[in-house]
Parts: C-alpha cells; structure tokens; sequence
C-alpha cells in the first residue's frame, strides 16, 4: 500500500513538470491584408504632443520620470486670484468710454465740454497794490450735429462771468455792461465746401483773440488782442476748411458787440484767410470793415497779419494790427483815431510737461497824438501741463511799461493760474 501510493505522487509530479515545460503554440497564421483603397490625399500628421514628442509608429517610448514626486499643497478655494498686471493688452481690451451722446431721431449726437480757470494774483504800482483771487473762467459748451453731415448747433455759456451790480459815487446802482452769461450760440448748416453758421461768435480778428482761451501761450491775452480782437458778434459767417492748407472765413455781423440788441444801421463785415504749408504752421490776414450808417462815429476797420508754429514741442507765434475807428467828421465833431499793435511769443516744451514761455508786445491808442498812451508789455512764464491743456498750471509775470508824457507809472502783475478743460 505505502509502495502504490508512492507511485502516485511521483506520477502526478512527473505529469505537471512535463505540461510545464511544454513549448508555446506557434503563431497563428496572418489574416489577408484588406484590399487596397483608392489613392487620395494623405492626411495631415498629428501634431505632436510636447510631452511625448513627434508622434509616428517608430517613435520612441517616452522617457518614465522615476523620481520621486514631491507633493503639492492642496489649492484653496478661498485664495484671492491674482489682478493681472497693467499693459498695452489689458488697457487694449478696455471698452473706450463714449465721447458723445446721441439725439434726436435723425441720429444726431451731443457733446459737451466744459473750461475752468482759477487766477489768485498780485498788481503792484507806485499808486496802488492788490491782491485777489478770482473765479476767472467757468465756461460750459454743448455741441453737436442734429442732423449728421447736415446741420450742427454749439452753445457756450460763462457761468462765472460777474453780473453784480454795483454802485456809482453818489451810491445810485450801475448795471454792467453786459448782463448775460450767453457766449457762443451757433446754428450751422454744413456741406462740403462752405459751412453757414447763424448766431452769436468770436469775430475773426487776431489770432490769439480766435484762439481758444484754454489754448493761448499765457493765461491773459495780449494788449493789441484786447483792444482790437477777441471780440463777439451776432451775425452770419461761412468758413471751411478746404483740404489740409486752406481755411477761409467771411461774415457780416450787427457790429453792436455782444449780447446786445442792434440799434443802427452799421454793419461789420470780416474776411480771414489761413495757409498751412507745413505741419504746424499758420500763415494769416484778416480784415474787418463798417459798412452803412459810418456817420455816427463808431466806424471800426482792422486789418491783421499773423503767423504760428506749433510743432516739435516749439511754439512761436506773433502778429500785428493796424486799427481805425470813428470817422472825421466836422459837423458831428468827431474824428477817426489810427492805433496799432503787435506782440511776439515764444515757448517750448521739455519732458512733455515744462513750458516756459516769454512775449513781449505793444499798444499805440493814436499814432498821430504824442500824448497818447505808447503802452509795452513784458511777459514770462511757465506751463506746467499735467496733462496737457486739459490740467495745466501756469505762473506768469508781466510789466506794463507806459512810454508817454501823459503816465509815467509801470506795473507788475504776477499770477497764478489752474486750468482744467475737456
């Protein structure tokens, strides 16, 4: 019994090595390849995976990183994301803010615009000293176009403009001469060669007196610009800007000044003509004539040469006037006066922000009365412009020195002068 049942485990023990020991099936035969498709065009290759490389049956097996990983702490979900940094991409992306509101329902727009000054000075002379502050300029203007390409409107107002009465010697009320806060009130009617402007605007003498008062060199204009120029007028003008070198500009005006009613049968007309031959150069001439009624003495005629350069952060400018006002006559016993003036201007621009600036100009009342008022003018200053004319500060100095036997006291005028305007 022990012999037979040792037999049978060295059998069973015999049978199990021999199964395993046997060698694998051979292969299974090949299946027929699939019958060849028609020619087309190859397909595009796959782009590779960075992380494995160029893709294809022969490429090689990525490289396993067998280090051992280093753990990283579970993220937050109350961690603040990070504000991504200010550039040129982020402030592209940035919707631009409207400049315009639109109006009526021709599709129209309107655009306002507003110029604030504030001047603190100090005038001192042999005969008297002062020194205020003074809201000088608070001017709000609305602009548009009613009907696009067709018919535009603008209207300013001067909410600053001082309309106290005050009172005489003998305490009796006195009204200034001027008791609206209106500046500019123009319809126009646009096309493609001449554009009509109805309403109330500035005359077309002296440059400066055009110029925009948050634009000029200083924050007070010249002495021939104010006693000859930057006047306004209810009228008529046509002007156009034709191509980059050309500008023309007529009108014919009540001559009763501004915010005034007509009252007689005079009338102003004007003509301005602008070159530009080269960037930032202004060629000009202007005149202005009284015609009608020239008998009651209040006949005014001008004539205007100037010119501008505003480029390359240098500004130079200069023009003179030539003036006649009232008329000779014996019966009425008035006659006509013949005054004159000019001024030359000079500033120029370092790091976008520092402007200093100098001007000197003169003023003759009657150039046939030696006794008459020869008045110059001395100015310097500096811009500081925070960002542009739009935030500009100025501090500026001027002498006015009378050469005539009549006054014989200089003063001098130091200010202080803020801007804002948009």
């Amino acid at each position: 019994m022990p012999t037979f049942r040792a037999a049978l485990i060295a059998s069973i023990s015999l049978f199990g090595t021999n199964a395993l020991a046997q060698p694998a099936p051979p292969p299974a035969e090949p299946l027929p390849p699939p019958p060849a498709a028609a020619p087309g065009p190859a397909p595009a290759p796959l782009p590779a995976d960075p992380a494995v490389g160029a893709a294809g049956p022969d490429a090689p097996a990525p490289a396993v990183d067998t280090s051992p990983a280093t753990p990283s702490a579970p993220a937050e979900p109350w961690a603040p994301i990070a504000a991504p940094e200010a550039g040129p991409e982020l402030e592209a992306a940035q919707p631009a803010l409207p400049d315009r509101l639109e109006v009526g329902k021709s599709g129209g727009f309107f655009r306002p615009s507003a110029l604030l000054q504030f001047w603190a000075f100090y005038d001192h002379s042999e005969s008297d000293k002062r020194s205020t502050a003074r809201l000088r300029r608070a001017e709000i203007r609305v602009k548009g176009e009613i009907a696009p390409k067709l018919v535009a409107y603008h209207i300013g107002i001067d909410a600053a403009k001082t309309l106290a009465f005050g009172r005489d010697a003998e305490g009796d009320l006195t009204a200034p001469s001027d008791t609206s806060i209106l500046q500019d009130y123009l319809i126009t009617f646009l096309s493609d060669y001449a554009d009509v402007s109805l309403g109330q605007f500035k005359t077309q003498v002296s440059l400066e007196g055009i110029t925009s008062s948050s634009k000029t060199i200083l924050p007070e204009r010249s002495l021939v610009s104010r006693a000859y120029g930057d006047r306004r007028d209810v009228g008529l003008k046509v002007e156009k800007k034709l191509g980059d070198h050309f500008f023309y500009s007529a009108g014919i005006y009540n001559g009763s000044g501004q915010n005034r009613v007509d009252n007689n049968n005079e009338k102003d007309l004007s003509l301005r003509l602008e070159v530009y031959p080269v960037e930032g150069l202004t060629i000009g001439a202007a005149g202005a004539k009284t015609v009608g009624e020239r008998d009651d003495g209040l006949a005014r005629d001008r004539l205007e040469g100037d010119i501008r350069y505003d480029a390359n952060a240098f500004r130079a400018e200069a023009e003179y006037i030539r003036a006649w006002d009232g008329v000779d006559d014996a019966d009425a016993g008035t006659t006509r006066v013949q005054g004159h003036g000019g001024y030359v201007a000079l500033g120029y621009t370092f790091i976008d922000r520092i402007q200093p600036v100098v001007r000197f100009g003169f003023r003759d009342a009657d150039t046939d009365d030696d006794d008459s008022d020869v008045l110059k003018q001395y100015a310097a200053g500096v811009n500081y412009l925070l960002r542009g004319n739009e935030m500009k500060l100025t501090l500026s100095g001027e002498y006015f020195d009378p050469e005539s036997t009549v006054a014989s006291d200089g003063m001098l005028e130091i200010l202080l002068a803020a801007q804002v305007s948009y």
